[in-house]
């Protein structure tokens, strides 16, 4: 029976290298969901207006890609990138370690997760506003094609908005 042989420094490093490497296709195919998550949270539950959430989504992505950067770079070390984040949160005494503690304890005790709550009226409210802003960005769209709107166009406008919301909020006439 032959002994295991133990890699050596330069083929842990290439395996390493590799794993990294398989963690930035493992991001980019699950990218999309993550973003929607994200995104979902800060709309729904935080109620941050969209162009905060646009604002922080373009930080987050140049955030995303450096680090990506450091996973497929072969000098460099992405463990490093992160411990720096931490130090400079600390520092600001945001101690990520001990929030990740807290949820997590906080999850084997289910009964103290706040519950995220959806309630049909804020959903609605938050699509009532969706649909009017595109109805208004809509019914500029004609104005600036026509000075002149017709009677007809304006009701058939409405009548596409009125449709949309009703498909939005699962409402069947």
């Amino acid at each position: 029976m032959k002994a295991a042989r133990s890699m050596t420094k330069q083929e842990r490093k290439i395996m390493e290298k590799q794993i990294q490497r398989g963690c930035v296709e493992v991001s980019n195919k699950y990218e999309l969901d993550y973003d929607t998550m994200q995104i979902f949270v800060q709309f729904f539950h935080k109620e941050w207006p969209l162009e905060e959430i646009i604002d922080y989504h373009r930080v987050m992505v140049k955030e995303r890609d450096e680090l990506k950067e450091f996973y497929e770079a072969d000098d460099k070390d992405p463990d490093i990138h992160f411990f720096a984040m931490r130090l400079k949160l600390k520092e600001k005494g945001i101690d990520v370690e001990d929030i990740r503690n807290k949820v997590m304890s906080e999850k084997a005790d289910s009964s103290t997760i706040p519950v995220f709550s959806c309630d049909k009226e804020s959903i609605l409210k938050k699509l009532k506003s969706e649909v009017v802003r595109e109805f208004m960005k809509t019914l500029e769209g004609k104005l600036s094609q026509n000075t002149d709107i017709s009677n007809a166009d304006y009701q058939s406008i409405i009548f596409d908005m009125e449709q949309s919301y009703k498909e939005l909020v699962g409402e069947q006439e």
